[in-house]
C-alpha cells in the first residue's frame, strides 16, 4: 500500500510540475504577478482647423491688412508681389487694382489672375492666385494634306517660350496677307494648342484657298458714264489677268466714287460685290449714279464784296450753271486761301459750305473766310 501511494504522489507530482512549466514556470516553483499601473487616457485629438472663407473682392471692404499669392512653381512672383505691396494699408480700390493686374498679364507670362480675399474685423487679407501660360514646346504649320510648312522666324522663336497669343495672331494674319497677296482672299488660318509634355504643342491649320486671278470688270447701274471709260480709269490700279488682292479693289471704288464727285454725281454711291469662291474673277462694282448736279449761287463771305468779287475771280471753274465737281471747289478753295496767305493773312480759313436741293438737282455754294489773328 505504502509503494503504492508512493507511485501515485510521484505521479501527481509530475503532472503539477508539467502543468507549471506548460506556464512558463519551473516545476515546483510558483511565479507572482504584479497587476498593470491604470494609465491616464490619452487627450483628446484635435479636430484640423477649417480652411478660413474666401469671398470675390466685391464683397470685401475695409483696408488691405496683407497679401499673400499662389500659385505653381513657374509663376514669375517677383513680378507681381511688388504691385501689391504698396496696397497694403490702402482701401481696396478695385479700379486701381485691377489696372495693375491687367499690367501683369499684358506681360504674356501670366494666363490669368484670380483675386478672392478673407474678409477680417479690421480689413481684408488679399489672395492673388497666379496661372502662369505655358511653355511652348512645339510650332507646326500644315496644309490641307497635313504637309508641314516652313516656319516664319517670328514662330520659330516662340518655341521654348511662354505661350503668348498675341505673338501667333500677328503670325496669323502675316500668313493670311501673304496668301491674300497672291490672290487667296479665301485663305483661312487659325492655331489650336494641344498639351504636351513639359507645355504645349501649337499646331497652324492653313486652308488658302483658290487663286484668283482678275479676269474681268463689270459696272452694275452705270448708266450714264460707258464702262470703257471707267476701265480706262482703272486700268492701271486693277489691270486684269493680276491677281485679286483686296485693298486694290477697295481702291478703285474710291477711284471711281471720285470720278462721279468730279463730273456731277453728288449722290454716287458704289461698292464691289464680295468676291467669287471659284475662278474666273470677274470684279463687280454695284454703281448707283444718280442724277447730275450743277451749281446754284455761289458766293464768298467774311470779307468786304470787292475782295469777295477778286476772290471769285480766282476760281472760275466754280460759277453758277458749272458741272459740279468736288475737285474743282477744293482747287478753288485753295487758291483763295494762297492769296490770303499771301496778303499778310497766314492763319486764314476757307471753308466751302454747299446747300443742296435735290428737287433742283443744284448745289448752293458759300466760300466762308475767317481771316484770323494777324501776324505770322
Amino acid at each position: 500500500m505504502r509503494a503504492v501511494l508512493s507511485s501515485l504522489g510521484l505521479a501527481l507530482g509530475l503532472g503539477l510540475g508539467l502543468a507549471l512549466a506548460a506556464c512558463g514556470g519551473a516545476a515546483g516553483s510558483h511565479t507572482a504577478t504584479t497587476p498593470a499601473k491604470p494609465t491616464a487616457p490619452p487627450p483628446p485629438v484635435a479636430p484640423p482647423a477649417s480652411p478660413p472663407t474666401l469671398a470675390t473682392w466685391d464683397q470685401l471692404h475695409g483696408p488691405i491688412k496683407s497679401f499673400s499669392i499662389t500659385g505653381g512653381e513657374d509663376v514669375d512672383y517677383l513680378r507681381m508681389q511688388p504691385l501689391l505691396n504698396d496696397e497694403v494699408g490702402k482701401p481696396l480700390d478695385r479700379a486701381r487694382l485691377r489696372a495693375k493686374l491687367d499690367g501683369a498679364l499684358a506681360a504674356q507670362t501670366l494666363a490669368n489672375v484670380e483675386v478672392s480675399g478673407e474678409q477680417l474685423a479690421d480689413g481684408i487679407r488679399l489672395v492673388v492666385r497666379l496661372t502662369a501660360r505655358p511653355n511652348v514646346i512645339s510650332v507646326v504649320v500644315k496644309d490641307p494634306a497635313g504637309l508641314a510648312l516652313p516656319l516664319s522666324s517670328g514662330l520659330s522663336a516662340a518655341v521654348g517660350a511662354r505661350l503668348a497669343p498675341p505673338v501667333l495672331d500677328a503670325a496669323v494674319s502675316a500668313l493670311i496677307d501673304d496668301y491674300a497677296a497672291s490672290g487667296n482672299v479665301a485663305a483661312t488660318v487659325e492655331w489650336t494648342t494641344t498639351p504636351a509634355t513639359g507645355g504645349v504643342a501649337v499646331t497652324i491649320a492653313v486652308d488658302p484657298g483658290e487663286a484668283l486671278v482678275i479676269a474681268g470688270r463689270t459696272y452694275d447701274g452705270a448708266k450714264l458714264v460707258k464702262a470703257a471709260e471707267l476701265d480706262r480709269l482703272l486700268a492701271h490700279d486693277l489691270p486684269l489677268n493680276t491677281p485679286w488682292i483686296q485693298d486694290k479693289v477697295d481702291r478703285a471704288v474710291l477711284l471711281l466714287v471720285a470720278y462721279y464727285w468730279d463730273h456731277g454725281f453728288a449722290e454716287v454711291a458704289i461698292r464691289a460685290a464680295p468676291p467669287p469662291v471659284h475662278p474666273p474673277a470677274t470684279v463687280v462694282f454695284q454703281v448707283h449714279e444718280g442724277p447730275l448736279y450743277h451749281l446754284g449761287m455761289v458766293d464768298v463771305s467774311g470779307v468786304p464784296p470787292a475782295d469777295a468779287k477778286r476772290f471769285r475771280a480766282l476760281m472760275p471753274k466754280v460759277k453758277t450753271g458749272a458741272l459740279f465737281s468736288r475737285t474743282d471747289i477744293a482747287n478753288g478753295r485753295d487758291a483763295v486761301t494762297a492769296a490770303l496767305v499771301h496778303e499778310g493773312h497766314p492763319r486764314a480759313l476757307v471753308s466751302p459750305v454747299t446747300r443742296v436741293d435735290p428737287t433742283k438737282h443744284l448745289v448752293g455754294l458759300s466760300f466762308e473766310i475767317d481771316l484770323g489773328p494777324a501776324g505770322p
